[in-house]
């Protein structure tokens, strides 16, 4: 997995689709079908306007997802910084 933890470089996005999130729901996942013994991974689902099934995120370990964290704060933080918050 290549880390762009600290690739600040702007992307272009000109020409790409994109979809309104309607719901985000985070789980744990059990591997049993019952949903007993312990979660090994955490999901995220998120339902997208115009696409007919959700997109699931499957984290397995606490690296990707301490990384997605910290990137999703690193960029809200550039677009709604602290002092302009209401």
């Amino acid at each position: 997995m290549r880390n762009r933890q600290d690739d600040q470089t702007p992307v272009n996005t000109a020409g790409m689709e994109f979809y309104e999130i309607n719901i985000i729901s985070v789980n744990e996942w059990h591997p049993l079908p019952n949903g007993e013994g312990n979660p090994t991974q955490v999901h995220v689902w998120i339902e997208l306007e115009k696409f007919p099934h959700p997109l699931v995120l499957r984290f397995k370990s606490r690296r990707p997802v301490d990384a997605f964290i910290v990137a999703l704060m690193t960029h809200a933080n550039a677009v709604w910084p602290k002092e302009r918050q209401p």
